[in-house]
């Protein structure tokens, strides 16, 4: 076996089961009235920008954009296509390990680089048009960023040698700071028109990346790191796709003792009725599940941010009117997933006082998205004018 015939099947098996986990979610009513329509409008809105630019972007500095690219170089990892059985199959056969460890790390560092290239090429039409870069300059971030990629990938990879979770947030934190601040000197580099400077720095840390990596990858310890990091890679999408499908979702599993609210588990309503008990119960469910508060709160920015950034008002309007439909028809899947998932909970689904919490907690949540809907959507309607 060679080691470019593994890492080729294993990469396709990686495809398939990626396309398989978001086929649950992506089925013909998604892709029709939510995938499509959302593909047309970003289409209009990017040709958009090249015929005009938006008055939104006016206020806005390069240096904004340019740590936007910051963030984007941090979301790169190391991937080296590794599964649980390598340790007895393949622990022997360390030419052929070696191998796949560095097809694995070249197609992260592409993926990466396609992935920064991606995010320059969206905001193209600001850098050419609002900004006025020529080519060279454009190809000098576009440098600097993808060697800062590369070596970020490193960095996080040796972050995950550290056990305890607290020193990991710790040093990722300091380390995010410094990178900012030699990102900020290379800013000040390009700016100043040293773009000579910002290609041989550029050289030089994709160098040194590449080097250390590759270093980094020939150790036996890279073996777990590896394994570690492939099994998150590949429950990452599936977390994603389940906060935002609920019917799907894999109860969360928690490794505390107490949960982090209602920890003594006090009484919420002073009158004790069937109808406040099982009220009761949904709501210390749904806020100490952290899946459910993150899946509410998106339904509720993603909307909010689109009837502040689209330009329609039919648009606007038409999500405005759907937005209740929508949130009411989730919280009555986590409902029913609650209480359907035990079988203390579920012998109480088809009494009255069931129906009515449900209708009663269900309208009252449902009025408080809409009203979080209006207000950040007033806020946010209001700021972009003031910018324009």
């Amino acid at each position: 076996m060679k080691g470019s015939s593994l890492f080729r099947s294993r990469l396709i098996r990686g495809w398939k089961f990626q396309y398989g986990v978001w086929k649950t979610v992506l089925d013909w009513t998604v892709m029709l009235y939510i995938a499509i329509p959302a593909v047309v409008i970003s289409t209009m809105i990017y040709r958009s920008w090249w015929q005009e630019t938006p008055s939104w972007i006016m206020d806005l500095p390069l240096f904004l954009l340019f740590f936007a690219f910051y963030v984007i170089a941090w979301s790169g990892n190391i991937h080296m296509y590794l599964e649980e059985a390598d340790k007895v199959f393949l622990v022997t056969k360390n030419n052929l390990l070696l191998k796949l460890k560095t097809y694995g790390y070249s197609y992260s560092l592409f993926s990466q680089s396609l992935a920064v290239g991606s995010a320059f090429l969206i905001l193209l039409p600001f850098l050419l048009n609002h900004y006025h870069l020529e080519f060279i300059g454009l190809f000098a971030l576009l440098g600097y960023f993808i060697s800062l990629s590369a070596c970020l990938m490193l960095v996080k990879y040796y972050l995950r040698t550290y056990e305890s979770r607290m020193k990991k947030i710790g040093m990722g934190f300091l380390l995010f700071v410094i990178f900012s601040w030699f990102s900020q000197l290379v800013y000040f580099l390009f700016e100043t028109g040293h773009l000579l400077l910002v290609y041989l720095v550029s050289c030089v840390i994709l160098a040194a990346s590449v080097y250390f990596s590759m270093k980094a990858l020939q150790k036996a310890s890279s073996l777990d790191i590896g394994i570690d990091m492939e099994q998150e890679r590949k429950t990452s999408m599936i977390k994603l796709v389940f906060a935002a499908a609920p019917e799907i979702e894999k109860p969360v599993v928690t490794r505390r003792k107490k949960p982090l609210l209602f920890r003594k588990s006090k009484r919420i309503f002073k009158y004790r009725t069937p109808v406040t008990g099982i009220s009761e119960l949904f709501i210390k469910v749904f806020i100490r599940n952290s899946s459910y508060i993150s899946g509410y709160a998106a339904l509720t920015n993603v909307t909010t941010a689109a009837i502040i950034v689209i330009p329609s008002l039919w648009i606007r309007a038409f999500l405005l009117v759907c937005f209740p439909i929508m949130i009411n028809s989730w919280i009555s899947i986590v409902w029913d997933k609650i209480f359907n998932s035990n079988p203390m909970t579920k012998k109480h689904i088809e009494s009255s006082h069931y129906f009515t919490a449900k209708k009663r907690l269900t309208t009252i949540m449902t009025i408080i998205a809409v009203t979080l809907l209006f207000i950040f959507g007033t806020v946010g309607s209001v700021l972009l004018t003031h910018f324009q």
